[in-house]
């Protein structure tokens, strides 16, 4: 972590910087996701309850920022944009599901379902699926900046409303994971599109966009401890809380520069440690006596080492059957 003393409020350069720390933010999940193993979870770590809430809307704005932004750099970034995009995925996800269900049943003694490969999928790869398919609609058919931002709202809200509701009538497969984080998505989007607007905004009332922001925040986050579950308010409070948290994300990232070897290896196998975590759950659980700090400890390490191989083994398959396509 390096301090520098930057005036200038450069929203795709703290774009950049933010981009690092995703390998943090997934390790943050995995901690949040290590309380659900308590029944009786000790008050020291109830905060840890709600961070996987901001990492998820952390991912969910990188990737509203990063489509946007590729659509506005790259010539003919659209076209073909489902087909580039779904395999990457889709693939990924399913090798994720093959690779549980095998060390699950060679460790663990599961039996081996095909139905369970789906069944079984990470919410996170059917929420993005869906907000990729969007994003693609408004892009693919409006031009207009202040349009496309008024779709792809539009069409997120219609999407997280209508999860609500499902998840309120017992849908199965449908929770509220696909409604309290979805809205950081268009955020994303919106940070791209009105770049010069909000730096301008940022540049002029800093002090009080700072304040009203630290406001917002805390206001959201009380609102989302008191809201009542599968609620318009539970929705509400927990998507308004990730633009606040957000912005203070950048703002850490516009003074201080996290760059080293360490985050750029997390950074890299990100994607992989999200989908590989529950794995290790299962596994831990079953063989720890009990579930303390080494419960904690060994989830990160494992899944890290898991998602690294994995990672490793896609890549050099890619590699090998590009340079064959080349041929």
């Amino acid at each position: 972590m390096k301090f520098e003393k930057v005036k200038d409020e450069n929203i795709v350069d703290i774009q950049r910087r933010v981009n690092v720390l995703r390998g943090v933010f997934a390790i943050f999940i995995i901690y949040t996701h290590c309380t659900l193993a308590y029944d009786n979870l000790p008050a020291i770590l109830v905060p840890l309850r709600k961070v996987s809430t901001f990492g998820v809307g952390f991912f969910f704005a990188l990737s509203g920022y990063g489509l946007a932004y590729s659509c506005g750099t790259k010539i003919n970034y659209i076209s073909g944009f489902l087909q580039r995009k779904m395999p990457k995925i889709i693939i990924t996800a399913v090798i994720s599901r093959v690779v549980t269900e095998l060390v699950l049943w060679a460790i663990n003694g599961e039996k081996l379902s095909l139905v369970d490969l789906f069944r079984y999928m990470n919410w996170y790869v059917y929420a993005m699926i869906i907000l990729y398919i969007l994003f693609f609609v408004v892009y693919r058919f409006i031009e207009k900046k202040t349009a496309r931002i008024i779709g792809i709202w539009t069409l997120v809200i219609i999407f997280t409303s209508l999860a609500l509701v499902l998840t309120y009538m017992k849908t199965p497969g449908i929770g509220r994971s696909y409604f309290i984080s979805e809205w950081a998505f268009p955020f994303g989007v919106t940070l791209y599109e009105c770049k010069d607007e909000i730096e301008q905004v940022l540049k002029k009332y800093k002090m009080l966009i700072f304040a009203v922001m630290f406001i917002l925040l805390g206001v959201t986050f009380v609102v989302s401890l008191k809201a009542k579950d599968v609620s318009v308010m539970d929705m509400v409070s927990h998507n308004c809380m990730l633009i606040p948290f957000y912005y203070f994300v950048m703002v850490i990232c516009k003074y201080f520069n996290f760059n080293n070897a360490a985050l750029r290896f997390l950074n890299k196998i990100s994607f992989e440690i999200y989908l590989y975590q529950f794995m290790m759950f299962d596994i831990l659980k079953k063989y720890l006596k009990t579930i303390d700090v080494r419960y904690f400890i060994l989830s990160v390490i494992f899944t890290v080492i898991v998602a690294w191989i994995i990672n490793s083994i896609q890549t050099a398959i890619t590699k090998t059957m590009f340079k064959r396509g080349e041929k």
